[in-house]
C-alpha cells in the first residue's frame, strides 16, 4: 500500500506543540501569501504539481486553506509531505477500492452473511421511528483510514494555526449551506468533512454542524485565505464547472450536470475575481472521478504553474531567505512510526464493546502498524453494524493513546430489505417472486437479532428465527425458528408431466450452535430440534393419485461454510452445507427415516476468466423418504433444459462445471459486467442407492449471456438435457 515515509508518522522527541510551532517571521518585510487549492476531485491531483512549481521558484506559503480535493493536498502538504512524496501518496493508492465501504464478504459475520439467502440484491432501508435512509452511499471507512494514517504527525496538534503553515480545510453546512472554515480538531476529520460529497458521502458532524462537501459554498476558498491574513492571494482553480460549454446542454443527463456545476460555477467565479492571481491547469478531457489517472494530472498543474511564472516571480525570495521559511515552515515527515502507548475503544450505547475487542490484534507497546490496524478495521466493519469505523491517536498525558471510534448505523438498527427474482422458461412453468427480509439486529449488548422474511409470488414463503448469543464473543447461540411454506411441484412419467400438486408445511424448532472462525465469518454448525404439520393436495391430474396429510418430527445438524465473495455472482471463494435429518416416530414424525446431503462449490478467476465447479450428493441410507423429502434435479444449471423437479429420488448426485468470460473492461455502476459462458451437467436422482452409477447419470449443458446487476445476475440462456429436454432461459436469479 503506502510506503512506510508516506505513512507512519510523528515526531517522537518534540512535544507536540512546539514540533509545529512558528517562530517570529524573520521576514516580516514581504506580503504574506496565501494558496487557495480549490475542489474538483481527481483533477485536484494537479495541486501537487503548483506546489512543486512554487518550491522550485522559492515562494513561501504563509497560509493554506483548500476545498474537497484542494484540502487533501493542502493538509498533506502541512503535515509534512514534499510535492514528490505527494505525488508517491497518490500513486500507491488503491482507487479501485477506496470508495467503498464493506468489508470483503469472507471477513463479513456469518450472521450477515445468511442475509444474502433471504434476499436478492435490492433495496434495503433502515427502520428508526419511520423508514429511514442513509445520509450517503458510503461512509469513507477507507478514505478516513489512509487520512488518518497520512497525518499522524499532527498527533496532539488541534489549532490548525499551530501545524507547519496555518491551515484550514473548507467544508459547508448541510443546513444553512454557509461555507465553514475548520481551524481546530482533527485534521483527518476536517479533511474528511471538506470532500464530503452530497448523496455520495455521508455529512461530517463538527461542532454541532453536520458539514458536506466546501464546493457547495466556496469552491475556490479564496475568501477564507484572505481572512486568515494574507495579503497576497493565489488561487488554482481545477473544477470542471470553471469550464463553460461552447453549446447548450440538450440531453437529460446534460441538462442534470449543469443544474448541479451551475451553484459551484457561480460560487467559483465569485471566488476568482478576489484573487490576486488564478491559475488554471488545463484538465479538459480529465473528470472529477478520474483518480486512476493522478499522476497524468499532476504535471498539468505544473504546465499551468510554468505558464504563470512571469506573474509569480515577484513572489521569489532568495535563496537564503528561502532556506530560512523552511527551516520554520517544512518539518520532513518521520522516518519511525510512533509507539501506541495505550488502545481504548470508545464506549458505544447498548453495545458490549469487548465483542470488537476480542477482534483487535494491534498491541499497545509497539510501534504503530498500518497493515495490522487496517486488517483490525476490516474486521470490525465485517460486523456489518457500523455507519463508519476509524481511528484516531491521541495525546493523553504524554502518552500515544490509540481511539477506535465504531458509529452504528443512523438508519438502524433495523433493516428492512427486498429484492426481485424470476425464472422464466419458455417450455414449462416460470416461476417469479418479491422476497423481503426485516432484520432487527443489536436487540441486547450481546448482539441479539430477530430475522423475518416472506417471499411471495410463484411459491410463498415465511420464516422468522430470533438468534440469541449465548455470550459477549457471540459464538455460541440459540436460535428458535418457525417457518411456512406453500409452493406448486410437478410429476412427470417418462419426461412428461401428468399431475401438479401444492405443498404446504408449517414448522417450529430451536437450534444450539456454534459459529466458526476467529471472526465468526467461516461458518456455523448447529444441531437442533424440529416439528412440523403438513399436507400435500393434487391440483392437476389423475383423481385416483393420492392426496395425504402428515406430521414431521426430527434432530436436525447443519454445517455450513461460506467463503464466497458474491453468493449471487461468485468471483472467488468456497462453499460447503452439509444437512442431515433423523426423522422419528418418537419425535412425532408418521415415518422414521435418514436423509443427509452435502454440497460443494468453488470458484476462482483468472483475469477475464470465471470458473465453477460444483458437486452434489445426497442420500437416505436405504430408509425411503417420504414424496415431500425426495430429492429433486431439473432446471438452470441443476440438468439444464429438463424442468424444475422433473427428476425425484432417495438419492441424488450432481457435478457441474461452468465457465464465464467477462466482455466489459469497466464495473459500471448498475451494470457490473456482462459475460458469456456455458456449462457442463452430469447427474441424476435414484429410488435406489444401489442404482446409483455413472453409467446411469444423465449429461446436460448450457450456454449463456449473463449480466451482473444491482438487482442480482441476469441470464439469458439455453439449456439441452437431452431428448426433448430443450429450453430457453431468462432468469434474475443465482444459478446454484
Amino acid at each position: 500500500m503506502i510506503g512506510r515515509r508516506t505513512v507512519f508518522l510523528v515526531l517522537l522527541t518534540l512535544s507536540s506543540g512546539a514540533a509545529f510551532a512558528q517562530p517570529a517571521d524573520a521576514q516580516s518585510h514581504r506580503p504574506k501569501i496565501g494558496l487557495a487549492l480549490g475542489g474538483g476531485g481527481a483533477r485536484g491531483s494537479a495541486h501537487i504539481g503548483v506546489l512543486k512549481v512554487f518550491e522550485e521558484m522559492r515562494i513561501p506559503i504563509d497560509y493554506i486553506a483548500g476545498t474537497s480535493m484542494g484540502s487533501v493536498v493542502g493538509g498533506l502538504y502541512v503535515t509534512g509531505y514534499s510535492p514528490a512524496e505527494l505525488q508517491n501518496v497518490m500513486s500507491k493508492i488503491d482507487w479501485a477500492h477506496l470508495f467503498t465501504d464493506s468489508a470483503p464478504r469472507r471477513d463479513t459475520a456469518f450472521r450477515r452473511k445468511q442475509n444474502d439467502y433471504f434476499v436478492p440484491p435490492g433495496l434495503t432501508l433502515g427502520y428508526k421511528k419511520g423508514v429511514t435512509l442513509p445520509a450517503g452511499l458510503i461512509a469513507g471507512r477507507k478514505l478516513s483510514f489512509i487520512l488518518n494514517t497520512l497525518t499522524l504527525p499532527t498527533i496532539g496538534i488541534q489549532n490548525f494555526d499551530d501545524l507547519s503553515i496555518p491551515y484550514r480545510a473548507v467544508a459547508a453546512d448541510a443546513r444553512t449551506g454557509e461555507p465553514v472554515a475548520i481551524s481546530s480538531g482533527s485534521l483527518a476529520r476536517a479533511i474528511r468533512a471538506s470532500m464530503a460529497i452530497p448523496v455520495v458521502f455521508t455529512p461530517v458532524e463538527h461542532e454541532g454542524r453536520l458539514l458536506i462537501d466546501g464546493g457547495e459554498a466556496e469552491n475556490l476558498p479564496v475568501q477564507t485565505v484572505r481572512a486568515m491574513g494574507a495579503d497576497i492571494v493565489i488561487a488554482v482553480d481545477v473544477a470542471s464547472s470553471s469550464e463553460i460549454p461552447k453549446e447548450a446542454p440538450r440531453s437529460i443527463t446534460e441538462i442534470l450536470g449543469r443544474l448541479i456545476d451551475l451553484p459551484l460555477l457561480r460560487n467559483t467565479q465569485d471566488s476568482r475575481k478576489l484573487a490576486d492571481l488564478v491559475i488554471t491547469p488545463d484538465l479538459i478531457g480529465f473528470s472529477t472521478g478520474d483518480f486512476s489517472k493522478g499522476l497524468e494530472i499532476i504535471p498539468k498543474g505544473e504546465q499551468a504553474a510554468r505558464a504563470a511564472a512571469e506573474a509569480l516571480s515577484r513572489w521569489s525570495v532568495s535563496p537564503e531567505e528561502y532556506a530560512a521559511w523552511q527551516k520554520a515552515h517544512r518539518i520532513p515527515v518521520p522516518e519511525k512510526p510512533p509507539v501506541v502507548d495505550t488502545i481504548v475503544v470508545d464506549p458505544i450505547p447498548g453495545f458490549d464493546t469487548r465483542r470488537i475487542t476480542r477482534v483487535i490484534a494491534t498491541k499497545a507497546g509497539l510501534p504503530f502498524n498500518e497493515q495490522v490496524l487496517q486488517d483490525d478495521m476490516r474486521r470490525i466493519a465485517g460486523m456489518g453494524l457500523w455507519q463508519s469505523v476509524e481511528f484516531r491517536i491521541e495525546k493523553e498525558n504524554g502518552k500515544n493513546v490509540l481511539h477506535i471510534l465504531a458509529t452504528p448505523k443512523s438508519w438502524g438498527p433495523t433493516y428492512i430489505s427486498a429484492g426481485l427474482n424470476f425464472e422464466f422458461d419458455y417450455n414449462e412453468r416460470s416461476q417469479f417472486g418479491i422476497a423481503t427480509l426485516v432484520d432487527a439486529t443489536e436487540i441486547d449488548k450481546l448482539g441479539a437479532d430477530w430475522k423475518t422474511s416472506l417471499q411471495f409470488g410463484t411459491n410463498l414463503f415465511v420464516a422468522s428465527q430470533f438468534f440469541q448469543p449465548l455470550n459477549y464473543d457471540g459464538r455460541f447461540f440459540v436460535a428458535p425458528r418457525v417457518s411456512y411454506y406453500r409452493f406448486d411441484q410437478d410429476i412427470f412419467a417418462n419426461q412428461d408431466r401428468i399431475a401438479e400438486y401444492r405443498s404446504k408445511e408449517g414448522k417450529i424448532g430451536v437450534d444450539f450452535g456454534v459459529d466458526l472462525g476467529h471472526l465468526l465469518s467461516l461458518g456455523e454448525f448447529s444441531v437442533g430440534y424440529e416439528r412440523g404439520w403438513g399436507s400435500l393436495r393434487r391440483r392437476i391430474g389423475n383423481p385416483e393419485f393420492p392426496e395425504s396429510n402428515y406430521d414431521a418430527g426430527a434432530f436436525v445438524t447443519s454445517l455450513k461454510i461460506d467463503q464466497l465473495d458474491d453468493v449471487w455472482f461468485p468471483h472467488n471463494g468456497y462453499y460447503a452445507d452439509l444437512q442431515y435429518t433423523a426423522s422419528r416416530g418418537a419425535l412425532g414424525a408418521d415415518t422414521d427415516f435418514n436423509k443427509a446431503q452435502i454440497r460443494l462449490i468453488g470458484v476462482e478467476s483468472l483475469g477475464r476468466w470465471t470458473g465453477t465447479a460444483r458437486a452434489t450428493y445426497g442420500d437416505s441410507f436405504g430408509s425411503p423418504l417420504p414424496f415431500q423429502e425426495l430429492f429433486t434435479l431439473g432446471g438452470f444449471q441443476n440438468l439444464s433444459g429438463r424442468p424444475r423437479d422433473q427428476l425425484l429420488g432417495n438419492t441424488v448426485a450432481l457435478g457441474v462445471l461452468s465457465m464465464r468470460y467477462r466482455l466489459t473492461d469497466t464495473r459500471g455502476a448498475i451494470i457490473h459486467g456482462i459475460y458469456v459462458g456455458a456449462s457442463a451437467e452430469l447427474g441424476n436422482t435414484w429410488l435406489q442407492r444401489s442404482d446409483a452409477s455413472f453409467s446411469h447419470m444423465h449429461g446436460a449443458g448450457s450456454l449463456f449471456l449473463a449480466t451482473e446487476t444491482l438487482a442480482g445476475p441476469l441470464y439469458l440462456a439455453w439449456g439441452n438435457g437431452g431428448g426433448k429436454n430443450r429450453t430457453f432461459y431468462l432468469s434474475l436469479n443465482r444459478s446454484f
